[in-house]
């Protein structure tokens, strides 16, 4: 992830969209961390107060850790395949996807320079920024066996792995969001968007780095923040 950043930041540069903000981007920074911050304080309220939601979802995600999870991830068991689906998982969320989603907010926007356009970039970076931190705490905390490690990967807790949740699904699907609350109504980039987020993820899967429970978490985790990290951008 931390590539990840890297790229963004580099693209961004190139592209002379930075300096284009019209507010300091450090006042950008400052108000999405603010309501990321406050939102991610706010979620287990939240959770109860949906809990006609958030009670079937945690439900199926149990289920799916307990009987499906690790059914799921024996069926691939082909070195190839694991190995073409890491590149491309990989290059999915390094290039394709923000490259994807920056160029179509500059087309939303029409203007690759605009202000408008600096924004997106800036809060899409922090979004992505506190994205990594959130994931790899809860990496920390659950401690979950990735598949192809070495045993019986069989996706236990409190095993020193670093599987639950997908990083790539979350970061990905984080970008999918932005771009989607950004202009809502471009419905054929944001469907692009979308597929792109779900093709990197499903990737992880078959590259045995992730079982289907962690690419959930994360892609759900990711939508959250996306959704979010933009609307305290405008």
């Amino acid at each position: 992830m931390m590539r990840f950043r890297i790229v963004v930041v580099a693209a961004c540069l190139t592209l002379g969209i930075l300096p284009a903000a019209a507010s300091s981007p450090w006042a950008i920074i400052g108000r999405t961390t603010g309501r990321l911050w406050l939102a991610t304080r706010e979620l287990p309220r939240a959770a109860i107060t949906h809990w006609r939601v958030t009670v079937p979802a945690a439900a199926g995600t149990a289920a799916l850790i307990a009987f499906g999870d690790r059914r799921l991830s024996d069926h691939v068991d082909s070195p190839s395949l694991e190995r073409n689906s890491r590149n491309w998982s990989d290059r999915g969320l390094l290039y394709i996807e923000p490259a994807f989603v920056l160029t179509a907010a500059a087309v939303e926007d029409h203007c690759l320079f605009c202000p408008e356009t600096g924004r997106f970039a800036l809060v899409g970076l922090t979004a992505e920024a506190y994205n990594t931190a959130a994931v790899q705490a809860i990496k920390f905390a659950s401690g979950r066996e990735r598949p192809y490690m070495a045993g019986d990967g069989d996706g236990g807790f409190n095993e020193g792995g670093r599987s639950f949740p997908s990083g790539h699904a979350a970061g990905a699907f984080t970008m999918a969001a932005l771009l989607a609350q950004h202009d809502p109504h471009a419905t054929w980039f944001n469907r692009g968007a979308w597929l792109l987020a779900g093709g990197v993820s499903g990737l992880r899967f078959t590259a045995k780095e992730h079982f289907p429970s962690d690419i959930l978490v994360g892609a759900a985790l990711g939508t959250y923040l996306g959704t979010l990290s933009v609307q305290t951008g405008h």
